[in-house]
């Protein structure tokens, strides 16, 4: 998912801030599982490692993570 408006990225303490305008790109559960070629348990698991991105938000309908996060963890964790 992408939205126009604004750039969410990470301040120096890992917390999410917007940066300037421009787009947020997000993956949800289902997208993350998507790109990683996983099941529901496999991702359980996975996002249970402490090396996995922390969300940037927790709604009720799943977690959201930054694809930036998720694609820099991909890149030197997931083979």
């Amino acid at each position: 998912m992408t939205q126009s408006g604004s750039k969410l990225a990470r301040d120096a303490d890992g917390e999410p801030e917007i940066e300037e305008p421009g787009e947020i790109s997000l993956m949800g559960v289902v997208e993350v599982r998507a790109r990683l070629g996983v099941t529901t348990g496999e991702f359980g698991s996975l996002s249970l490692d402490a090396s996995f991105p922390e969300p940037v938000a927790d709604l009720d309908s799943g977690r959201i993570w930054l694809t930036e996060d998720v694609e820099a963890w991909i890149s030197t964790h997931f083979r």
